[in-house]
């Protein structure tokens, strides 16, 4: 009976000495970008990273995790709440203010965003790293989760 007692803590106390929870995130396009966009101007060659003349243009900083997003009335609370939360350690830039067709343009051709998603987490190497919509309380769940991750193991 003592055996049957003190064995689970005995397995406890080992994986907390001994054991390690590694977590990650996946990186898009890893292997480049399968198929073409036609009224996209862009080679395929190797891993997709967002451009420099794009990022610069927003203001991105280099090597700091950046969140993009195309905020909306409906996404608003769930902008504030990340902003709140990372605001320090990431940087959150707004797509807000371009001109419609531009705006496509970059959705398609630069973040390979399509709907629903409204947001695209970029790593401090310029690779996409998750899209998220902000359509019900796990997809915002899921963004904060993978937030964390990625600050954690850059």
């Amino acid at each position: 009976m003592l055996v049957a007692l003190a064995l689970p803590g005995l397995i406890f106390i080992f994986l907390k000495i001994f054991g390690k929870n590694h977590f990650d995130i996946p990186v898009y396009y890893k292997n480049g970008i399968s198929g073409s966009l036609k009224e996209c101007s862009w080679s395929n060659r190797g891993q997709y990273i967002l451009p420099d003349s794009v990022l610069s243009a927003f203001g991105y900083k280099n090597n700091i995790d950046c969140l993009f997003v195309e905020a909306t009335e409906v996404n608003n609370k769930e902008v504030a709440q990340v902003r709140k939360s990372f605001g320090r350690q990431l940087q959150i830039i707004s797509l807000d203010g371009i001109e419609p067709n531009r705006l496509n343009r970059i959705k398609k051709c630069v973040f390979l965003l399509k709907e629903p998603w409204k947001a695209v987490l970029v790593d401090n190497q310029k690779r996409i790293r998750g899209y998220y919509a902000f359509t019900n309380l796990e997809e915002t769940d899921r963004l904060n989760v993978e937030i964390e991750i990625l600050l954690t193991t850059n």
